[in-house]
């Protein structure tokens, strides 16, 4: 999306619409009565509230005919090695006091659909999400982001597949966040992918939570202040100017799509090298992407200059925890950058994208124990997100390792594969890989709309920006 544009239409919602059956995928194996219940760990119970929503699409092929039952059975077997997701979540408010998995062979939802309108009304190369296909409604959860009070616990696992008129397909994939993070769905959902291909599962999961625990001694320190004692309250918490948190609570950001080329993340490299000192550690493209958003967010946003602003960046932990590479459940925790507007602004990028490479650098395996100790101490403990969705608040997910294209299962890769949720914080941006080139990303952004149309002309224009 070259010329910000701003999509907002709703491409698909008016279109005829059927669901042609709903059904419960339960594991080719039984699973073993041992492994009914998992607690969730500490790092799993603060995603409690979420769904991970991803979907690909795929253009008509011969082999792509008549994929349900094929979908149906190879979901079964993948069930039997990820069989979490054949489960329950459930809260604590069972007999066994605690929240977590209950790995009770219920099925994962399987929803069959079609809709009378062709691929290219969806606009795929502009992707936008679509709550009707995903398949949530029919699993009971349709005032998502809402969760229904169940004591059966809800489905961990929803999957839609919906047929295009032309007789392409698109898939969408949720999953219980709490259950899998984004590595672990990913893990999960090429493994799937594998089998349907008729192929072995290249990396078998690890069900293990034990292997995030807290330590035998806590140690309370809070992983969220240290370096900012301008958040922190006499109580330890952390806090920010809430300047109109109300009125923008009320308002719902809105996603945009743009491609961020190999040249646009040169340009912005560029800048922040021009602005280094002999000292300044060695920038990421991470570091130099998310800094220069930051500052085009916030000047966007019209702040007062002496006002707080922070940038958290999610941080996959398994390398730094020594998890196995295929431990399923969550590993990310995040730390946050943060400035005043005017230093944001006014001074080179380097000094921002510095602070964002601190802030990565700073969740090292001892942090991350930190806060698996800190979780621990104080149960009814939120992330600190309070003000995400205030006007000082921006963050990001690097998702452009994901394999989001390489879901072949036996019909051919995606032409497109994205996050498939309008449900997000002001000012969170998701990277995802492009489907352009692998030198590029492809960037969810969300802001509010007023925000969005000075935004988005800044994301190319980097006289604009600056």
């Amino acid at each position: 999306m070259a010329d910000g544009r701003l999509l907002v239409e709703n491409r698909v919602e008016s279109k005829p619409f059927q669901v042609l059956s709903t059904s419960l995928v339960k594991p080719a194996v039984e699973t073993p009565r041992e492994k009914r219940w998992h607690a969730f760990s500490n790092l799993d119970i603060i995603w409690m509230p979420f769904y991970t929503q991803a979907m690909s699409v795929y253009k008509a092929t011969e082999a792509g005919r008549d994929v349900g039952k094929r979908l149906r059975e190879s979901l079964q077997r993948a069930l039997t090695l990820f069989y979490p997701l054949a489960g329950r979540v459930v809260t604590e408010s069972n007999e066994h006091g605690a929240a977590g998995m209950l790995c009770n062979d219920a099925g994962a939802v399987f929803v069959e659909a079609s809709i009378d309108a062709d691929l290219e009304e969806f606009q795929y190369e502009n992707f936008q999400p679509s709550f009707r296909l995903t398949g949530m409604a029919e699993a009971g959860l349709g005032d998502y982001p809402r969760l229904p009070d169940d004591p059966a616990g809800r489905p961990a696992l929803i999957v839609q597949m919906t047929h295009f008129r032309c007789g392409g397909i698109t898939l969408a994939f949720n999953w219980a966040h709490p259950v899998a993070d984004g590595f672990s769905g990913f893990h999960f959902l090429k493994s799937w992918a594998e089998l349907a291909r008729g192929e072995e599962v290249s990396l078998l999961p690890v069900h293990d939570r034990a292997l995030v625990k807290p330590r035998k001694r806590l140690i309370l320190s809070n992983p969220f202040t240290g370096g900012h004692p301008e958040l922190q309250t006499s109580d330890g918490e952390q806090t920010l100017p809430q300047r109109n948190v109300e009125e923008k609570l009320q308002t719902t950001p809105m996603v945009q799509v743009v491609e961020i080329t190999k040249q646009d993340i040169e340009e912005m490299k560029r800048e922040v090298e021009s602005g280094a000192s002999g000292e300044s550690p060695r920038l990421s493209r991470v570091c130099c992407v998310s800094a220069y958003l930051w500052r085009a967010i916030v000047k966007a946003r019209e702040l007062p200059g002496a006002d707080l602003s922070r940038f958290w960046t999610l941080v996959e932990g398994r390398k730094k925890m020594s998890l196995p590479a295929g431990y399923f459940g969550n590993a990310i925790g995040g730390l946050y950058a943060t400035t005043t507007v005017s230093n944001l602004l006014n001074k080179p990028l380097a000094y921002s994208a510095s602070l964002v490479h601190a802030s990565i650098q700073h969740c090292t395996k001892e942090w991350y124990l930190d806060l698996v100790d800190w979780i621990e101490a104080k149960k009814d403990w939120e992330y600190p997100g309070l003000v995400l969705g205030a006007d000082h608040e921006c963050g990001s997910s690097w998702q452009n390792r994901f394999p989001y294209y390489e879901l072949d299962f036996g019909f051919g890769v995606p032409v497109c594969s994205a996050r498939n949720a309008n449900a997000a914080w002001d000012g969170f941006f998701v990277f995802l890989p492009s489907s352009q080139s692998p030198e590029n990303y492809t960037a969810m952004l969300h802001a509010t709309p007023d925000v969005m149309k000075k935004f988005l002309p800044m994301v190319h224009n980097f006289s604009y920006s600056s």
